[in-house]
Order: structure tokens, then sequence, then C-alpha cells
């Protein structure tokens, strides 16, 4: 069937085939005459043929001009009559215009129509400055580790909304981005929407997520260690990685100007220390002597530290004393230089020998007026000063050689040799006489003694007469000597210098013959230079991620004094001359008779020297039976401050025989416990250490940055520095070789310098089921006892607990035998904990009672770093990362967080006989004392103050050394600070809140939110009405400005005619 719209263009032809065949053969004129009709009509002026042309004109492009001029009139109202693209074309399309009016489009169409031209248009509302209405956006992302055989997966996290698992933060992750980084592979994710700050080492994941990667860090910070000079606020610097990091970008916000400042590099982190100032400090020295001829006679001590060695911390002293002299004749004068010594004697001394010699000095200085002079003198033996020998009465402490002695209270001397009636005291001041009421005391000793009133009992028997080169022709008197000496305290040294902390002065001499030596080592050296500086410290910010918890004791049995200021190093084991003592019990020897209940007890002597008493004196009471026998003492006060056992007499009216003697107990008189002592904290040999030395518990690993940096001022020369955590280095744990079997390939080829090694070792622990205990309250950590009779106690370490189950470490039965001695043989699983008895926390109190017990496995991991590595012996150097176990032989270390591993053969230390060692300082390798720096003296301006890391890059390790590049070329260094997610410099994603050649001030005209411009190559008022009439919107104003094109050679030139306003 045809379409409607198939219309034949003539209807004659087919007029025959209308009438039935009857019509066609009777009467054929009849069927002529009606085609002839039809065809009449189809003729092009009458009405048949418009009828069957009407569809046909109805479309633009074949319709008659007379029908054109209609759609003309109906469609293009506005628009002139001979439009550049034709009328028919114009029509046909006008709908496009219509239907885009009020934008851009509908002006563009419109002048292409009607005039065959480009256009654009240009809304000024579009530029106009709007205050504070920029997008400023700072790029946030994190880095993570994840599978490398898992990228898809990655992928997915696209688009989730992610959580971290420690902190809580959370965002939106916009794009993941899988790079390299000088080699290393780093997943990133790109963040928005972040809410708090995600942290280095947390977990990330989102709601049904299978993966949660691990947060790597990005640069958050850097601690400073070398400011650099020539530095201005504004400079941006690029931080330069020695390992996989990239485009970090530091600002500097502030500046400062050094003279003489140090900057720190840090060499090796060490291991074994916290950021407990308290515990772990770093030493900046405050002298720095040149020196040179390092020496040592002992060949112990050389042979143990392999060279002519100062020892960290040990006491340096210059020993200088200043004398003055005259002479009979000035030949002893004529002949003095710096390249000689003096022998000492004194007056009665008319010929040398060996044994008569005081003192020996070497000249370092001299001064002469004739036969009277002076001289500075480096002591090589003995003393120039005054000497005395002092008689004495007896007394019951013994005085010490070495120890400084006073007289009331006054220090007037060193004291040279002792006996029970005589003290010979070296560089004695005037002060001492022939009187009994003088007091002579030993400062460490607490010997304390009376002089003799008889004349003649100070005598001086020091240095009167010198002695040129132990020639005995050329010599001299002495007439005044004083003492010079220079002392400090050693924390670091190289083949040239000293650093000294602590020194008595800073004028250490650098004159002919000047010694220095060591107190402990006995080296010698000389000095040739003094540099000075002050200010300059260093505070340990943060530590690396391999740490250990630690109980560490914070009170040294050292030469410092107790409570009762007594040398510690000089009480007896069982602390009977410590000063800390009590009557613990009275001994009836003799019962007696005639005495009453309630008869006073007089308590005499017992104090510091003979029949003085101590610090508070015990008090009690006797019980009588009825004969008047003593059957029992009574303590109300156990007294304070005995040196030794008082004596007791009775006060009564009638009583007589009875015989007393008081029982001691002696305490260590240690910080924890100070002079008290009771049953419960006697703080002496008979207790548990625990019970006499306090501990703390601390967070130990590798230093990562320093959180305060202060160069000082004034450095002439670089200064040394030491950090030290004192509680730990005495634990003496030490780098250790292992050697090892075939390596195991897993992702890495052979092991390298800062490999962690990982060993995993099983520990055996104890599990205790328990009732009543108060678990909360105990603290990881601290010992436990349990008393299980009066001769056994347990012991063992707090590991774990809660209501029903107690679980402890490195258990230990101590056991009083028979015979007095002490067993401690059996150890953890061996041990039975009796059921029933109670355990307590030795420093929190806490209690709990045993119902059960048994045996549970658990793994230790122990941790080193490989400092150095042999692949043909198949050795390694390893830096312990463990202060308490090492590794062991026939298991496997693994690096930690590879599958690489080999099978350990052996586990040796390095031999010091045959370590390596710089001339000048011991070298120490103990946890606690092995991190070292390097230091610089910088002196100029513009020293880096603050900054603001701007862009984090990627691919940065916590801790690492990074550098910069800036001002004058200086050293700019410090330690990475990876903590938090990584940020870029941000941008603003728009300019409105700028006024420039595209932001415009509201003028209420051109620019304003209603207004726009035709910009085209046509005058304006050739089409301005056009538009208004087509497609312009009310309200609005049009402006226009002709932009003529051109092109030559190719190329496109424009240029902006001025506005032309309607």
């Amino acid at each position: 069937m045809a379409g409607l719209n198939n219309f034949e263009d003539f209807i004659s032809p087919l007029i025959e085939q209308q009438f039935p065949s009857v019509y066609r053969d009777e009467g054929p004129i009849l069927v002529l005459f009606l085609k002839a009709y039809y065809e009449y009509l189809e003729q092009s002026d009458k009405d048949l043929h418009t009828l069957r042309k009407m569809m046909e004109r109805n479309d633009v492009d074949q319709s008659v001009d007379t029908f054109l001029e209609h759609f003309r009139k109906q469609y293009l109202n506005g628009i002139p009559k001979s439009p550049n693209q034709g009328t028919a074309f114009t029509i046909k399309h006008i709908m496009d215009v219509y239907r885009s009016k009020g934008t851009p489009r509908a002006v563009e169409l419109l002048l292409k129509l009607v005039h065959g031209v480009d256009s654009t248009v240009y809304v000024p509302g579009q530029h106009l400055i709007t205050a504070s209405d920029a997008d400023f956006y700072e790029p946030k992302y994190i880095e993570v580790t994840f599978p490398y055989d898992k990228d898809d997966e990655f992928s997915d996290f696209q688009g989730k909304d992610i959580t971290g698992t420690i902190t809580g933060a959370t965002a939106t992750v916009d794009s993941c981005l899988k790079t390299t980084a000088s080699g290393k592979i780093t997943y990133i994710m790109f963040l928005n929407n972040v809410k708090s700050i995600f942290k280095r080492e947390e977990l990330v994941g989102y709601v049904g997520g299978t993966l949660q990667p691990k947060i790597t860090g990005s640069l958050s910070d850097i601690s400073l260690t070398a400011k650099g000079t020539g530095i201005s606020v504004g400079d941006e610097l690029l931080v330069s990685s020695n390992g996989c990091g990239s485009q970090g970008l530091i600002r500097v916000t502030g500046t400062a100007d050094g003279t003489g400042q140090a900057d720190y590099t840090i060499n090796n982190r060490g291991f074994g220390y916290s950021t407990n100032t308290a515990h772990s400090n770093v030493l900046v020295s405050s002298a720095v002597l040149a020196v040179n001829n390092y020496t040592n006679s002992d060949a112990i001590f050389r042979a143990e530290y392999g060279g002519n060695t100062f020892f960290s911390l040990e006491t340096i002293t210059q020993p200088v004393e200043f004398l003055d002299f005259t002479s009979a004749t000035s030949a002893f004068a004529a002949a003095l230089n710096t390249t000689t010594y003096v022998i000492g004697t004194n007056s009665s001394i008319t010929s040398l020998n060996g044994s008569n010699h005081l003192a020996n000095g070497k000249i370092g200085v001299f001064s002469n007026t004739g036969a009277n002079g002076s001289l500075t003198l480096f002591v090589n033996s003995g003393t120039f000063g005054n000497t005395i020998q002092y008689y004495y009465q007896s007394n019951t402490t013994a005085f010490q050689v070495g120890e400084k002695v006073s007289v009331n209270s006054t220090v007037t001397g060193i004291l040279n040799a002792a006996n029970s009636t005589v003290l010979t005291i070296n560089a004695a001041a005037n002060g001492f006489t022939n009187v009994a009421t003088q007091q002579v005391t030993g400062e460490r000793s607490g010997a304390v003694a009376n002089g003799l009133s008889a004349a003649s009992k100070v005598v001086q028997t020091g240095v009167k007469k010198l002695w040129l080169t132990a020639t005995a022709s050329t010599n001299a008197n002495t007439t005044a000597t004083s003492n010079g000496y220079r002392t400090g305290t050693i924390i670091g040294a190289n083949s040239t210098a000293i650093g000294l902390v602590a020194n008595s002065t800073d004028t250490f001499l650098s004159t002919s013959q000047n010694f220095i030596k060591g107190s402990d080592s006995n080296t010698h050296a000389n000095v040739t230079a003094i540099r000075l500086g002050s200010g300059g410290s260093l505070t340990i910010g943060t530590i690396g991620v391999d740490t250990e918890s630690k109980n560490v004791y914070t009170d040294f049995i050292s030469s410092g004094n107790n409570s009762a200021n007594t040398d510690i190093l000089d009480m007896v084991i069982n602390g009977a001359n410590s000063g800390v003592g009590i009557v613990n019990s009275v001994t009836i020897s003799a019962a007696g008779s005639g005495y009453a209940n309630g008869d006073a007890l007089v308590f005499a002597s017992g104090g510091i020297t003979t029949g003085t008493l101590p610090t508070t004196n015990a008090v009690g009471t006797v019980t009588t039976n009825g004969s008047g026998g003593i059957t029992g003492v009574t303590l109300s006060n156990n007294g304070v401050g005995y040196y030794s056992a008082p004596t007791i007499t009775i006060t009564t009216s009638g009583g007589s025989s009875g015989t007393l003697t008081a029982v001691m107990k002696h305490g260590y008189g240690l910080p924890k416990h100070g002079n008290t002592i009771n049953t419960t904290h006697s703080g002496g040999y008979s207790n548990v250490i625990n019970d006499v030395l306090t501990f703390s518990a601390d967070t130990l690993g590798a230093i990562n940055t320093f959180s305060s940096t202060n160069g000082g001022n004034n450095y002439t020369a670089p200064p040394f520095a030491l950090i030290q955590n004192r509680l730990v280095d005495k634990f003496n744990q030490r780098n250790v070789v292992l050697k090892y079997d075939t390596f195991v390939s897993g992702t890495r080829s052979n092991f390298l310098a800062d490999d962690v090694l990982v060993q995993t070792q099983p520990q055996s622990q104890l599990v205790l089921t328990h009732n009543g205990a108060n678990d909360a309250a105990f603290t990881v950590g601290e010992g436990v006892v349990q008393v299980v009779n009066s001769t056994v106690n347990n012991y063992a370490t707090y590991v774990s607990g809660n209501s029903t189950v107690f679980t402890i470490r490195d258990g230990k039965r101590r056991k009083v035998e028979s015979d007095g001695h002490i067993n401690v043989g059996l150890t953890d699983a061996s041990i039975t904990w009796a059921t029933g008895n109670t355990f307590v926390g030795l420093s929190s109190g806490s209690t709990g009672n045993v119902t059960g017990q048994s045996t549970t496995t658990v793994n230790r991991f122990v941790k080193g770093k490989v400092l150095t590595s042999n692949t043909s012996t198949n050795t390694l150097e390893v830096q312990m990362y463990d202060t308490r176990f090492d590794f062991q032989n026939g298991s496997n270390v693994q690096i930690e967080d590879y599958s690489s591993s080999a099978n350990v053969a052996e586990v040796y230390y390095n031999n010091p006989n045959t370590s390596v060692r710089t001339t000048g300082i011991r070298l120490d390798e103990r946890a606690g004392l092995n991190a070292n720096l390097t230091i610089t003296a910088t002196t100029g301006t513009g020293l880096i103050d603050t900054f603001k890391v701007v862009r984090s890059g990627i691919g940065y390790e916590d801790g690492e050394t990074v550098t910069m590049s800036g001002g004058s070329g200086d050293l700019i260094s410090g330690a990475a600070i990876v903590n938090n997610h990584g940020i870029a410099p941000g941008h603003h994603r728009n300019n409105k809140g700028f006024l420039n050649e595209d932001k415009y001030i509201h003028d209420n005209d051109f620019y304003q939110e209603y207004s726009y411009q035709v910009r085209t190559i046509i005058p304006f008022d050739k089409y301005k009405q056009q538009i208004k009439d087509v497609v312009h919107l009310a309200g609005s104003r049009v402006f226009g400005m002709v932009e003529a094109t051109s092109t030559a050679d190719m190329q496109l030139a424009v240029a902006n005619s001025s506005v032309s306003q309607a």
C-alpha cells in the first residue's frame, strides 16, 4: 500500500483505468473526454496542478518564491530578506537559533546564517572579581605498601571511603597511582575529604575490602642538623635523599645569623636510646683541646683497647702547679729552660737519691729577676704543694688515702697517707693547729679526728727545695706554691683533638712540655691549642620502629655518696660502715636480777666516731620475771644513723648483773629508700635488688630524629658530642659477627648493609591460674615474688594477666640451703609455684593467689641491623637491636619484610685486640653509646631557622639523612621525619578572587551579571538590531566589538578594536 505522502504528479494517465471495461469498450469518447479534462486541469496555472504540488511546495528547498516569502515573513521576522546562507537554508535551520535563545550559541548561529561570519560571545559577568571566592586546593595523598601481584585490587580502592585503623582518620580515594621512585615501586592513593591525619605504620581499608595496605608515610618535617648559610626567607630548596626519596621541597620561613655555630650530621643511629631525657642525653663539648703525641706506657690498656687511647667519660687532668723560688746565687735561675725538669725534696735534703724525691715536674714557663723567680710546672709525680704530718687522736672509722680532708668543713688538703696516729696531707693550706677542739674530717670516709694539743704535732713535710734536672749543684728553695690543676670529662676525640665537658677552666695550657692524662686509661697527650664555644645542644626526638621495652635501674652504685655521705664504693658488703644503721633487736646475754618492768635502756656511742651518738638514738625498755631477771626487751625506737653497735646500760633502782647486746641492721642508704630502714625496706645486702634500686620502664630503639638542635655560638673548632643512655650502655651489648650457611634467595640475592635481620626464638613462659588477683594494677615488666616457705622464694617477671590467668617469664627459685649458701639452680618451668600462696608485685604491691600452673611457648623476635656484609666469607657485622638477647646458632635469620634468609652457623664478638680503632679515644660499640655524629662549625649569616615542607615528594624513609642545596653552598642536612600523609603545593582551581587582566570590578554597565558582548569581524551596528529582535533576552544588555582576523603565511593574528556599546 502506497504511503499517504506518495502522490502522483499527474492524474490524467490514470483515468482510463478507473472506468470499467464496459465503458472502455462501449463509450470510449466519454473516457477520452474525462482524460482531456484532467489534462486541462493539470496545466501549471490550473487548480489541480497547484493541489498536486502542495506537499512539494511545503518544503522550502523546493517551494516557489511566493511560498518562500510567506515562510520568511512567518519564521524570519527581524532577519534581512537576503540572508548570507539563503532564505531557504535560513528558514530550514532557524529553529536551531530559536531553541538556543539566551545562550552564546544562539548569537553565533544567527550571525553565521545571516552574515556568514564566525563570532564569539564574551560574558563580563563571568569575569567579575568576587572577594574570597577563589577555590584553593591542596593535594593530599598517602604512600602505602601493596603486594606487587595484586595491582588490580589496588585499583579497586579508587572511589572508596577509607579509614585508618589507628587514628580513625577517613578520606575518599580520588585516584590510585603505581609509580617508581629511584627504582623503588611506590603505591600512592590521592585523597579527597580528608578528616584527621593519617599516620605512618597504620593500615587503611574500606568496607567490604579484603586488603589493608600499610601507610609508609610521607615527608612531613626535617630535623635539621646543618643549617647552611646565605639563605633567604622564601627560598625553596629541593630535598635530596641518599635512598629512594625524590621531589621533596621546603620553603624557608625564617633565618638567623651564627658565629661559630655547630651543625650536626648523624652517622650511626645506634641502639638503646629513648626519648626520655632523664635516661638518654647528648653531651656537647664546651672545650676542645688540639692535641698530639698520644702515649700510654701501660701495655695492658694498649693491648685491650687497640691503641694509645683515652676512654669515654674518664676524667682528663692537666697537673699544673705554680711555684715561686729563691736562691743564694743566680745559677739555678740562669740554667732554667723549657726542656728540663725539677725534683722537689724537703729542706733537709743535701744530696739526691731515688727515695727522697717528693715531686717531679716538667718546666712549662719560667721567669726570674736575678736569683728569684717563678715556675709553671707540669707535675709528673707527687706534689710541689705544702705537705704536713698531722698527729691526731684515734677514731673508729678509718681515713682513706686520696680523699679530701677538711678542717671545720673547709677543704684544706688531699690525704696522701694515714695510720692510726698520723695523717700526711698534700696541697694543704694554712688552717691546721695544735688544738684538741679542731676536727679533721674525711670527705669520703666520714672519718673524724681531733688534733692533739701537744706542741709540734703539725709538722710541715712538703717540698722546700728544688733541684734542676736532679743536679745537686743547681738548686733553689720554694717560697710559695699554688695548685693550678685543670680537669674535664672527655666525651670524644680523634687523632688531633679531644672534647671535654665539665671542664674546670677554659685555660688549659699549651706551653712547652705540657701534657694531659686520663685518670683511668693513663693515656697522655700534649695540648697544642684550646678551642672554645658554648650553647650547643641536642635532644632525641624520635626513635625507629624496631624497639624493645626495658626496665632500667636508675640508681648507680658508683663513687657517689649515700644518704649518710659515705662513699658507696667504700662500704663493706653488709653495709656496716654505711652510716645507715638501726638497732634491729637486743640480745639478752645475762638476765641479772632485781630489775623492774619498764626499766629504760641507755644506748651510748655507735656514731661516726668513738663516743659520738647516731643521728637518732634508739629507745627501749625491759620486761622482767618474778625475781627481776630480764626476759625481754621492747624497742620503741630503733634509732637512725648507726655506724657501729652501741653499748647498752639499764637505768634501774635495784637491778644488777644484766648484760644486753645490740643486734644491728645496716642499709646502703641508696636513693630509693634514703636512710630509712624498716622490716619491709631494709635497703641492704639481704634484700633483692628491686628493694634497693629504683627502676623505670623505658622504650629503647635507634635514634631517628632530634627534636631540638641548638648550634650554639662562638665555636672556633667543631665541638665533639657523645650520645649516651647511661642506663643501657652498662649492659655491654656489643656488635656481633654472624657467620652463615648458604644464602636462601627469595626476593633478594644477598644481605646488604642496613638490612634489618630477624631471628625467631621460642621462649618458655609459665601461665599461672589464680583467684583474687588485682591484675589491673600489675605493671608489665615488674618483678613478682612468692614466698614458698621460710627458706624458699620464687621470682619472675610479669608479662600479662587478666582476671583468671597470669603469665610470667624468667622464673628463678631462691633457696637458702642448710649451710647458709644461696641456691638459684631452678628456673622457669622447673619451678613449682605453691598453690594457695600469694604472689606480690615488687613495685606495684598487687597480689594474687596461685591455683595452678602450666607451660606455654611464645616467640620472641631478636633483631639487628647489618653494618657490613662479606659475601665471599658469608659473614655479617651486625648492630644489635636488642639489649638482652643475642642471635643463636642453628637458627635462621631473615631479612625483615623479605623472604630471603640464611642459617646462622656461628656468632662471635669482634676481638678488641684486632679491632680498627682511631687513635684518640676508645670507640665503643655498646648499645646506648654507639650512635655518633659528624659536627662542623659554621660562621655566617642566613642560617635556616624555620621552614615549612611544601611538597612531600615520594619514597622518603623515616630518619634517613637528607640534604638540600642553596645559599652560599654550605651543607644543609638533617633527618627526614616521615609520619603523616603527603602534601603538594596548593593551587587555585579558579581565579575569582584575584584582580588581574581577566577579573574586573563591577561597574553596573559593561561589567555586570546581565551583559554580554558579541565579538566578530563586522561592525556592531550591522547586526545589533537583529540580535535584539531575534535572540536577545529581555533585561540583559548587549555590546559588540569588531574582532578582525587576517591570515598570512598560514599564521593567525588577532587585534581587538575598541568596544562599541549599545
